[in-house]
């Protein structure tokens, strides 16, 4: 036996020896887990002069995602069974959700550089999407999403973000690490202030910020944001386009005299 390999593998219920061909002459050998906790199962790899084939990740990662997406519709479905929906109302949620699965899973298998989950009555964004790293493009728009997990950072390749239309009041600091990052559209949440993470995303061009509570009101009276709540470095960045509320639009103009073309 030439080495001894940890891996983690993330597929709780593993509770037999399977053993895997990798070629003539190895077997890589995954034993029974050593834990279940958080549903993460670890296991010793035995190996001789092989190793594990990413073709044997992807389908382990593939199954860890199957498996966490049905224990998050069946998660669902108990929610569910403690309101007073009808069965028609309950059935119609579920299938959302099995869609929703289905959606992540065959964009894993396939790669495609986009995803779209807008309008499912996603509350959270499911398991499994910190592992399509492959995505350019996502489209979580029209939910009812309070906050975006610190996994996104995983997103590497993410150009386009679409989390517009839910009930966000910021945005994960982890964010700043999507450094492909060039347009988010945020429009329709519930921001009060410049999420910190936006000012650190190097090739972030195209923002929207409409709609959200930039505009607070008092004694019925809406005004903009003070010039102390906006950071100095947001009027910095080099957009080619910004679609910002009136009243906040005027105080862009009121600093920003110069570059002003780029405000929708």
């Amino acid at each position: 036996m030439v080495g001894l390999r940890r891996i983690a593998i993330l597929q709780e219920g593993l509770t037999e020896h399977r053993a895997i061909t990798m070629d003539a002459t190895t077997t890589a050998v995954l034993d029974e887990p050593e834990s279940k906790e958080y549903g993460i199962t670890h296991t010793i790899c035995k190996y001789g002069k092989g190793i594990l084939t990413s073709e044997m990740e992807k389908e382990v990662t593939y199954n860890s995602i199957e498996k966490g997406l049905k224990r998050w519709v069946e998660s669902h479905k108990q929610k569910l069974d403690e309101t007073t929906m009808t069965a028609q109302q309950k059935e119609k949620i579920i299938q959302e959700k099995k869609e929703t699965t289905k959606a992540i899973l065959e964009n894993y298998k396939t790669k495609s550089p986009a995803l779209n989950l807008s309008n499912r009555e996603l509350s959270s964004l499911p398991p499994g999407i910190e592992e399509l790293i492959h995505l350019k493009e996502l489209n979580i728009s029209q939910n009812k999403l309070s906050q975006l997990p610190s996994s996104f950072k995983a997103l590497k390749n993410l150009e386009k973000l679409d989390c517009s239309h839910n009930e966000l009041k910021t945005l994960p600091e982890e964010l700043k690490q999507l450094s492909k990052l060039e347009t988010i559209d945020i429009s329709d949440n519930w921001l009060e202030k410049i999420p910190a993470c936006i000012l650190q995303l190097e090739k972030l061009d195209k923002l929207n910020l409409l709609e959200n509570r930039f505009e607070k009101r008092h004694d019925g009276r809406s005004h903009s944001v003070s010039l102390r709540e906006i950071p100095a470095e947001f009027f910095q960045i080099k957009f080619k386009e910004l679609h910002l509320d009136p009243l906040f639009k005027a105080k862009w103009v009121e600093v920003h005299q110069a570059a002003i073309d780029c405000l929708k």
